[in-house]
């Protein structure tokens, strides 16, 4: 609580941007994150007038966080959603990036990352930018090991790294996955999974019926 309340002391007057907010939600035991939470809350209530606060992260984790307190509920009612980047900005990013960096990307090598964007867009904890990262991480890394002293800047579609090796190698909190690999029964399971969030909503907040619910690229149930 201590240190939370120095860190809005400091934002007083402008704003407060807390991302992956999610993380003081912990629920251990030992865990200081609901005490930060308190501390935020009544900030946000004696300094309604000189303190602004937003919490960022991934819209499902963030909304289990919203709806995991009252006093969140009540308080976070503005919400701003920001659409993944689309295969081609994420492959410009890449292009980007590596020519910052000093590397020469061949137009095949370009077309491979295009394909691994497109492969992996869409998929739960993608990352955007972050998933960048990783595939130019993994792309020098490949890079150095084919040759590490001829022309090495140059990068060539072997250096790109394959969808199985982006998957082993990614961190823990990317959870990559193959979509090849998803089966039907995954996408069954899904789907009564967000059919019975539906259920509960019917039952609890009427006002807010839904009228469809979409598993994304797969089916749509309607009721």
């Amino acid at each position: 609580a201590i240190k939370t309340r120095k860190v809005i002391d400091q934002a007083l007057g402008g704003v407060l941007f807390i991302d992956e907010a999610y993380a003081l939600n912990g629920g251990s035991e030992n865990d200081f994150g609901q005490e930060a939470i308190d501390t935020i809350l009544k900030a946000m209530e004696d300094h309604r007038d000189d303190l602004v606060v937003i919490v960022a992260g991934y819209t499902e984790l963030m909304e289990d966080f919203i709806h995991s307190n009252p006093g969140l509920e009540s308080r976070f009612n503005r919400f701003l959603h920001f659409d993944d980047y689309s295969p081609d900005e994420l492959t410009q990013m890449f292009s980007d990036k590596m020519e910052k960096s000093g590397f020469l990307v061949s137009a095949d090598a370009l077309a491979r990352v295009k394909e691994l964007m497109e492969y992996f867009a869409g998929t739960k904890n993608f990352g955007n930018g972050r998933f960048v990262g990783h595939v130019i991480q993994q792309t020098v890394s490949q890079r150095a090991n084919r040759d590490f002293t001829t022309e090495y800047r140059d990068i060539l579609p072997e250096d790109i790294p394959s969808i199985r090796s982006l998957i082993e190698t990614a961190p823990n909190s990317m959870q990559l996955y193959d979509p090849a690999e998803i089966t039907d029964e995954d996408h069954r399971r899904t789907a009564l999974h967000e059919l019975g969030h539906a259920i509960v909503m019917c039952d609890s907040v009427p006002a807010q019926t839904p009228e469809s619910i979409s598993i994304k690229n797969y089916r749509f149930f309607d009721f």
